[in-house]
């Protein structure tokens, strides 16, 4: 009886293993598609350089460009004496509707030409600096400040440079 249990064993494991491969057989399948989206390259141009303009000092004091290019105001001993005052200005270009996001630094130093001696402009931007859309795939925004002139400031041209960032979100 146990040679007829056995056999019984054996023919039901062969149908189950028949039964598994024809399963198999009949696998459920399924496609996906494989998706990349190529922004433009972006860029960041400068179209103009912040300039405070020609100063002369009769103490300490500041001078204030505004974002739209206007010298608005001077404090202290300090009076704008001459030359045509801009905010820097930049020119932005990208995808069309992709998000951006622009960081202006908080500060630039101005150093002397020959000289040690240095000046320090806080600055002030236009551009919303959160992360925005680009609409039609171009954008531009200005950068203005005040620049802090000490009451001995030595007589000469004073330059400085700050960097705008511009990254894709």
């Amino acid at each position: 009886m146990k040679f007829a249990t056995l056999k019984a064993a054996l023919v039901g494991t062969v149908f189950a293993a028949a039964a598994f491969g024809s399963t198999a057989a009949q696998a459920a399948t399924a496609d996906a598609d494989a998706k990349a989206t190529i922004l433009a390259a972006l860029t960041v141009t400068k179209v103009t350089d912040l300039d405070f303009g020609t100063i002369a000092v009769n103490g300490g004091g500041s001078v204030t460009v505004t974002n739209a290019g206007v010298r608005a105001a001077t404090t202290g001993g300090t009076v704008s004496a001459a030359g045509v005052a801009a905010a820097a200005s930049f020119a932005i270009v990208g995808s069309p509707g992709s998000n951006i996001l622009i960081a202006v630094p908080a500060s630039v130093v101005l150093n002397h030409a020959t000289t040690s001696d240095t000046m320090s402009a806080s600055l002030t931007t236009n551009a919303s600096t959160a992360s925005h859309a680009l609409v039609g795939g171009a954008e531009t925004f200005n950068v203005g400040g005040t620049l802090t002139v000490a009451a001995g400031q030595v007589a000469g041209a004073y330059t400085g440079q700050f960097t705008v960032t511009v990254n894709y979100q």
